[in-house]
C-alpha cells in the first residue's frame, strides 16, 4: 500500500473559511440527512471514478496498531481505531489515495489525496472531489467540483502562499479542499466529514 503522508490540523475545518474561499452550494437544496458516511461508499466512489478513467483499488481494512501506523492523518489527534485505504491509478500511474477513518461501524471522515505535476492538471482532482461529495456529503448532483477546483487552482497560482484552502458550505457534511505546492508537484487534499 502506497501512502502519501498528510497531516490535517484538527482545527482546520473551523478556520478554513477564514483562511480561504468559501463556496456555497448552488441551485437546488441537497437532501439533508439522506447520506450517512459508510465504508460501503468505497464501491460507489470506485464505480464513479472508473467513468473518468481512474482505477481505485479494493479497500484495505486496518485497525488497532496498523490503523495508528497508516491512518494517523490529523495533527494533535489520536490514532483512529479503524480505517480503510485505497490506491488511485490512471494509465498505470499512481495518483493518490482515498482513506476513511473512524470506528468499525462507520467513518467520521474521508480523505482523498491526489498528486499532480501542474497546477492546471486538475481533471483527476475534480473527479475524486466530485465522487467524494456525491457519495459521502450529500444526495445531490455534482455540479461544482470542476469549477471549484478551477477557482482554487487560479487563486493558488496568483497567490504567494504555499498552501491554499477552500470549503463548500451548505452541505450536510463539511467539505474542505487544500492544495500545497512543492518544487515539482502539487498535493491536493479533499476532506469530507469531521476529523475523529
Amino acid at each position: 500500500m502506497r501512502r502519501i503522508v498528510l497531516a490535517v490540523p484538527l482545527a482546520v475545518l473551523a478556520v478554513a473559511a477564514s483562511a480561504g474561499a468559501v463556496l456555497y452550494w448552488p441551485g437546488e437544496e441537497p437532501t439533508f440527512g439522506s447520506i450517512r458516511m459508510s465504508y460501503g461508499a468505497n464501491d460507489a466512489i470506485r464505480d464513479t471514478l472508473l467513468q473518468s478513467g481512474i482505477e481505485m483499488s479494493s479497500a484495505v481494512t486496518l485497525s488497532g496498531a496498523q490503523a495508528a501506523q497508516f491512518c494517523s492523518f490529523f495533527e494533535g489527534g489520536g490514532a483512529p481505531p479503524y480505517c480503510t485505504s485505497t490506491e488511485l491509478t490512471a494509465d498505470g500511474r499512481f495518483l493518490g489515495n482515498v482513506h476513511m477513518v473512524g470506528t468499525s461501524e462507520r467513518p467520521q471522515a474521508a480523505l482523498g489525496v491526489v498528486q499532480t505535476d501542474a497546477i492546471w492538471s486538475t481533471d483527476a482532482v475534480a473527479a475524486v472531489a466530485g465522487a467524494m461529495i456525491v457519495h459521502l456529503a450529500c444526495d445531490c448532483p455534482d455540479k461544482t467540483a470542476v469549477q471549484w477546483i478551477g477557482d482554487v487552482s487560479e487563486r493558488h497560482h496568483r497567490g504567494a502562499a504555499t498552501t491554499t484552502k477552500s470549503t463548500i458550505d451548505g452541505l450536510p457534511a463539511p467539505v474542505l479542499l487544500e492544495v500545497t505546492s512543492s518544487q515539482d508537484h502539487y498535493l491536493w487534499k479533499i476532506l469530507v466529514g469531521a476529523p475523529p
